[in-house]
């Protein structure tokens, strides 16, 4: 791993697991690709039920609101995608991006 993401995960990771209790969580991207750009982003799935309560477009600024990740400048601003355990196993199948992320990415949980 790299800096930035051992830096997201000790800062954040234990808040995530506290506060939206994920069944999976990857990182993916340039970050773990090995090709991030000074204005790359951290690019985060985090899959939970917790987020049944959310509509899709609430999701992550619940999650950024509650981490507070916005105030952040040691770390790059972060893209978070977040679904239902249930609408991610629907999207590997569906589309590409969810089969990269879980091919090429880094699984956290």
């Amino acid at each position: 791993m790299n800096e930035t993401i051992d830096l997201f995960l000790k800062k954040y990771l234990d808040k995530i697991k506290t506060s939206f209790h994920p069944q999976e969580m990857w990182i993916w991207g340039s970050y773990i690709y090995g090709k991030p750009r000074k204005d790359s982003d951290l690019d985060v799935v985090v899959i939970s039920n917790d987020f049944k309560k959310y509509r899709f477009i609430q999701r992550s600024s619940a999650l950024t609101k509650e981490l507070k990740t916005w105030a952040d400048k040691e770390i790059p601003d972060i893209d978070f995608l977040c679904y239902t355990p249930e609408e991610f196993e629907k999207k590997k199948s569906q589309i590409s991006l969810a089969r990269e992320i879980t091919s090429k990415g880094l699984k956290v949980l």
